[in-house]
This record gives C-alpha cells, sequence and structure tokens, in this order.
C-alpha cells in the first residue's frame, strides 16, 4: 500500500468544533461522614474554593453528616429524587484511613458509576487529620485547571467543566496524552502487514491522532475567547506514558483542579485512565463526570 493511500484516507477526516454551552449548578450535595462542626468547616472551605465559578453561585447546599449519612442504596435514591447538580465527597467515606491511596471508597465509586451527576471528589484526608484542619491550604482556588483524556475531540463536555470552573483570568490545559504503550502495540501489528509502508504508517497516523486534538482545541480555545468567560486556554497535545506525563504537567503548571471523565461506555467500572488519576493524584481536587 502506497503512502497516498493513508494520506487519502485521513484527507476525509471531519474537523471537529467545539461549542460551548453554558452550566447551571442549583443544588450540591456536600457528602461527609464528619460531625457538624467539621461538616460546616469542609462546607465553608468547598464554597471558598468555588468562589469564583459563577456557574454555582447561589446554589443550595446540602451538608450530610456522620450523623445522618445515608447508607449508599439511600444516597444513590436520594440523589435520584433530589437531582443534585454536583455532589461533593471526600474519597473513602466511612472507610478513612483505610487504604488511602489506592481506592475513592464505595461511596465516590457508587455515585460516579450508577448517576450522571458530576462529582468532586476532595484531596484525601491525610492520616492525622479528623476531618477539615488541612483542608484550606489544598483548596486555594481554581486559577489553573487541566481536562485530563486520551480522547478529547469524543468529549466536549471535558472542555464545557474546565471551561465553566476556571477562575476568570485563570488558565485552563486543554490536555490530550496519546499512549505510547497502545500506539507501539498497534504500531507492531502494522509492521507485520507487509503491504505496509511501516514508517509512512507510523508517521501519519501519529500526526493525524495528535492533530485532530490540536485542532479541536484551537476551536475551543477560539470560541471561549469569543464568549462570556474569561478563561485563557493553552493546548497540552503529545505523546507519553500517561500518567508519567500527567505527572509532570500537573506539577510544572501547579494544577489545582483536575477534570476527567469517569464514564467507561464499554463497562460498568471507571474508565482506566481517571481511575489511575484519580488514585494517583490524591492531593489536588478532582471533578470526575
Amino acid at each position: 500500500m502506497e503512502s497516498f493511500s493513508f494520506e487519502s484516507q485521513f484527507k476525509g477526516a471531519i474537523r471537529q468544533q467545539y461549542k460551548h454551552e453554558s452550566l447551571r449548578f442549583d443544588s450540591v450535595f456536600l457528602v461527609t461522614d464528619l460531625d457538624s462542626d467539621r461538616a460546616q468547616r469542609v462546607q465553608a472551605s468547598c464554597q471558598r474554593f468555588l468562589s469564583h465559578v459563577r456557574s454555582i453561585e447561589g446554589a443550595n447546599w446540602r451538608v450530610f453528616t456522620g450523623a445522618d449519612l445515608p447508607e449508599v442504596p439511600r444516597l444513590l435514591s436520594l440523589i435520584e429524587h433530589d437531582k443534585p447538580d454536583l455532589v461533593v465527597a471526600y474519597r473513602n467515606l466511612t472507610e478513612h484511613p483505610r487504604y488511602p491511596r489506592s481506592s475513592l471508597g464505595n461511596y465516590v465509586d457508587s455515585v460516579t458509576q450508577a448517576t450522571s451527576v458530576p462529582v468532586l471528589v476532595l484531596p484525601v484526608r491525610r492520616q492525622d487529620d479528623v476531618g477539615a484542619e488541612d483542608l484550606e491550604g489544598r483548596l486555594q482556588d481554581t486559577e489553573r485547571v487541566i481536562v485530563v483524556t486520551d480522547h478529547l475531540t469524543d468529549d466536549p463536555q471535558l472542555v464545557r467543566f474546565g471551561a465553566e470552573f476556571t477562575a476568570p483570568g485563570g488558565l485552563l490545559l486543554l490536555s490530550h496524552v496519546e499512549d505510547e504503550d497502545w500506539f507501539e502495540r498497534y504500531m507492531r501489528a502494522i509492521d507485520r502487514i507487509p503491504e505496509i509502508d511501516n514508517d509512512t504508517a507510523r508517521e501519519l497516523i501519529l500526526a493525524r491522532l495528535l492533530k485532530d486534538a490540536r485542532d479541536f482545541i484551537d476551536s475551543a480555545a477560539s470560541t471561549l475567547h469569543e464568549g462570556p468567560l474569561d478563561v485563557r486556554v493553552s493546548p497540552l497535545v503529545q505523546m507519553g506514558h500517561t500518567i508519567e506525563a500527567y505527572r509532570n504537567i500537573i506539577a510544572e503548571h501547579n494544577v489545582k483542579l483536575i477534570v476527567a471523565d469517569a464514564k467507561d461506555p464499554g463497562r460498568r467500572a471507571m474508565s482506566d485512565l481517571a481511575y489511575s488519576v484519580a488514585v494517583e493524584f490524591i492531593d489536588v481536587p478532582i471533578l470526575l463526570l
């Protein structure tokens, strides 16, 4: 197969355009296992953290404490009935301090997979933290937000939430990391097909994968620049080992909030990327969609 055959296939690709739709959060569930005083302090920290998110201004907050925290099935029923626009929760609710680095806990796992409500997962509670003492220092602002994905062009919702949660004048990092291990796996398969020019295939496929993401980010940046949100957009499109790449990006840019897609349409469990990010970056708040 000649190189122009690859080019002819890619020339038919449709450049996707980003269209922004404003969000509105009228109701928030804050789910804790703390006593009332500490839960109120957590609420104050969360409201301060989100104070520049215009779409959440004036929202009604319902706070669950350790005294009235329902079992998971009951909480899911309340979410279904009350239809909050956002759930804010600790990881490992009722299980702290067990396994803080390897699990989100039954509550967060269940809400993210059994409902369509976005979940803001708070930074992990430290071993000696009884609930609220060190949260203020780790819930600072949303001036630097990153959208984490390997399928950016397939999910404009990630951009929409990332933009809405970025403070006015803040920086929205739109990232797309093509997993190097997966890419090499497919390239090894192509290498075994004698009719295909391997070098041409590698060059054109990689170029197309990265170009689609860059074009979509350009479209999003243009749309957001012309819209009502005062947000700067920076593209981060690369090939690499996913978690290592994000570890470097998040540290370099001092990211304050991570936005990721928790749903995997092919199964009931959380997507591999979202789960890996959630258990890796335990000191950064994560918005799971």
